[in-house]
């Protein structure tokens, strides 16, 4: 299940309880007098918490280590939304001398390239999520080669993206349910409608480097 899925159970669960008290929380409350210049970081990137998780209080916003944050106002509840990136990791796979890329079938950006990856299971390395996720949406079993950068933050995301090259040792190119489209494309023929510009950053910077650039 994807995280954006299981977002809107959670909060779809949360209305069925709470009804109208479940209301998005200003992203820019900051606590303070609009005149006041802010000496602190900017606030946590609120990702559609809204209740305490130990005793079901509302959260509200206050300074938390120098930094505002979604705390329990419950006398006694020590539950802080520390808001802490997700990771993910990205499996650039090399294969005919282009890359594997897939067509999204759901959203955000729906019907848009992106590189095979998902998010990292708990207690999962991040190479091994990365092979399993690619296996799941193309159908190829992938070696892992070397580690290209992991990239942070994410436009529109709060992420860690962890991006490793690989090699197909199996398998063959197979659509997974997640996927609308696969295809292998080298430097010449991307397609223009790449979902995310991380993504076109990375795959630029994989064909940027000399040893990676196909023989014509």
């Amino acid at each position: 299940m994807s995280y954006s899925r299981l977002q809107s159970l959670v909060k779809r669960a949360l209305e069925r309880l709470f009804g109208a008290a479940v209301r998005p929380v200003d992203k820019n409350k900051t606590g303070k007098p609009a005149s006041q210049p802010d000496q602190h970081p900017p606030p946590a990137h609120v990702t559609g918490w809204y209740f305490c998780p130990l005793c079901a209080s509302r959260l509200e916003s206050r300074e938390v280590c120098e930094r505002q944050r979604l705390a329990c106002p419950a006398p006694g509840c020590p539950y802080v939304h520390w808001d802490s990136p997700k990771p993910v990791a990205l499996c650039l796979v090399e294969m005919d001398g282009g890359l594997v890329l897939t067509r999204r079938r759901h959203p955000p950006r729906v019907g848009t390239w992106c590189i095979p990856g998902g998010f990292i299971e708990a207690h999962e390395p991040p190479a091994l999520a990365a092979k399993r996720e690619t296996f799941e949406e193309t159908g190829l079993l992938v070696e892992v080669t070397e580690l290209l950068g992991v990239y942070s933050p994410c436009q529109g995301g709060n992420e860690v993206v962890i991006v490793f090259c690989a090699r197909p040792i199996g398998g063959a190119l197979n659509k997974g349910e997640e996927v609308l489209e696969l295809g292998v494309f080298r430097e010449a023929n991307l397609p223009p409608d790449i979902g995310f510009p991380q993504h076109l950053e990375i795959i630029q910077n994989w064909f940027s480097r000399s040893e990676r650039k196909p023989k014509r």
